[in-house]
């Protein structure tokens, strides 16, 4: 029977809940990940265990880092009982970098090949400050045993995003690690990987935290290559259609050989079409038909790259920096960032991000960065998220700063976004934040506005580098 108290029996999701069953699993990643919302499933069989092959260390310069036991803050390294080992010991231990940004853990399952779905995330005992604030999960195939580091390209992004781990804490040591005390997040993945690369990039207070910690991570899904995407090819005429299943927030790739004997390995043969946008929940493709008169295909599922993307490794084309005040003692400036504080590179320690002048920023000043038109017209229904690093060194109190969403044709102002300029930033970070819907089915420009008070001060401002925008 129906009970208004009882989650359990509500004829749907409980509108003032985000978790309605209670499991720790938002109704919204349960719905995605085909469970129901309205009763408390367990989560799926674990891949990390205790005693697996585990390393410590950071992301930087787009390797993985391997860290080492030590005590200096804004190193790789950790304390000697707070080690990578205990991300994964199965109780309340807590494993603490003092990296803080993009630190995390590298692990070989010792069960082999895998297919994970979700990750689950449990809170360490204190200072909520070092929580982590986002994630990235990668895969590899490839052996990454040794001291490395570990090329970044050598790993597939499987699923990353930003996390709202709970402010309770779990109890540390060999107790118990507390479900209510967690997180878990569900994502579509179908691949199989046998070692996993999981990176915080933020954590929630940068400008306080030491370091980043987390008391476990574990990966639920199932052991073995997984079930094979859906792949039907059927000839028209002239033409092949390729029909498949397919997910928002991925891509497809068709691998193609002519040879499977010399080349058992499908992961390994040559990309034939690649970055096929999804058309969930069914994507029918038509392509030529090749010459060959047999030819094999294979179906890869990846996530959809960003939908607009720069890094400023290659310089800045089509943004535009505007000086609005008098003086004229600040602009929007790129390279290598030489200010009394703050960053001295980009972003993972890149040569070049915009800054508030590469060196000190000046008073009274009033400055922008506009982005290219980023044109939205054509993306049909759909939410999109714009995320980009930055590094916040003003005074704390009198310079502001805000990103504007502005319509192409006019001007005017869709929406804003707000990065918080009186926090102070210890390193790198990531903002991401979703676009207004009125943006879609516009073209756009992004504007990072600057203020600063009349105090002349002896900081480097705000930074940005890495901006995306992804469809989801």
């Amino acid at each position: 029977p129906y009970d208004s108290n009882n989650p359990a029996s509500q004829p749907g999701t409980d509108p003032n809940l985000d978790d309605t069953d209670g499991d720790t699993v938002s109704d919204g990643e349960e719905v995605i990940a085909g469970r129901d919302p309205t009763f408390s499933e367990p989560l799926p069989p674990a891949i990390f265990r205790p005693g697996d092959l585990i390393q410590g260390g950071a992301l930087t310069n787009n390797s993985f880092e391997v860290g080492t036991p030590g005590g200096v803050v804004g190193v790789n390294n950790w304390p000697a009982n707070e080690g990578p080992e205990f991300a994964i010991d199965g109780v309340g231990q807590k494993y603490l970098n003092f990296a803080a940004l993009n630190s995390g853990v590298l692990v070989t399952p010792s069960g082999g090949l895998s297919v994970a779905d979700s990750i689950t995330l449990w809170t360490a005992n204190d200072a909520i400050e070092r929580d982590p604030a986002s994630y990235e999960l990668y895969g590899t195939t490839t052996e990454v045993t040794g001291a490395g580091p570990f090329a970044l390209d050598q790993f597939t992004l499987i699923s990353s995003g930003d996390l709202a781990l709970p402010d309770s804490r779990n109890e540390g040591g060999n107790t118990d690690l507390d479900d209510a005390n967690s997180q878990a997040i569900f994502f579509g993945n179908s691949n199989a990987y046998t070692s996993y690369l999981v990176v915080f990039p933020a954590v929630k207070e940068s400008a306080s935290a030491n370091s980043m910690q987390i008391a476990e991570i574990q990966l639920g899904g199932q052991f073995g290559a997984g079930i094979p995407l859906r792949l039907d090819v059927d000839g028209l005429a002239s033409d092949l259609v390729f029909t498949f299943d397919s997910q928002p927030g991925k891509a497809y790739d068709i691998l193609t050989s002519t040879d499977p004997q010399s080349e058992p390995e499908p992961s390994s043969w040559s990309i034939w079409r690649e970055n096929i946008t999804a058309t969930p929940p069914e994507n029918i493709e038509t392509f030529a038909r090749p010459p060959d008169s047999k030819r094999f295909f294979a179906l890869v599922e990846k996530p959809a790259p960003a939908f607009f993307a720069e890094d400023f490794e290659n310089g800045a084309a089509g943004w535009t920096s505007l000086v609005s005040d008098a003086v004229g003692a600040t602009s929007w400036e790129l390279g290598s960032p030489v200010g009394s504080t703050g960053p001295l590179t980009g972003a993972g320690g890149s040569p070049n991000a915009f800054t508030t002048n590469l060196g000190d920023y000046g008073s009274n000043s009033d400055v922008a960065l506009r982005s290219p038109v980023i044109d939205l017209t054509a993306v049909g229904p759909t939410e999109a998220s714009l995320s980009f690093q930055q590094f916040r060194d003003a005074d704390g109190f009198g310079d502001t700063g805000s990103v504007r969403i502005l319509r192409a044709s006019d001007l005017s102002e869709l929406g804003t976004i707000e990065p918080d300029l009186t926090q102070l930033d210890l390193g790198w970070n990531e903002l991401s934040a979703s676009l207004p819907g009125t943006a879609i089915g516009e073209s756009i420009i992004i504007e990072f506005k600057f203020t600063s008070d009349n105090t002349a001060d002896n900081f480097s401002g705000w930074s940005i580098d890495n901006l995306e925008i992804n469809l989801q």
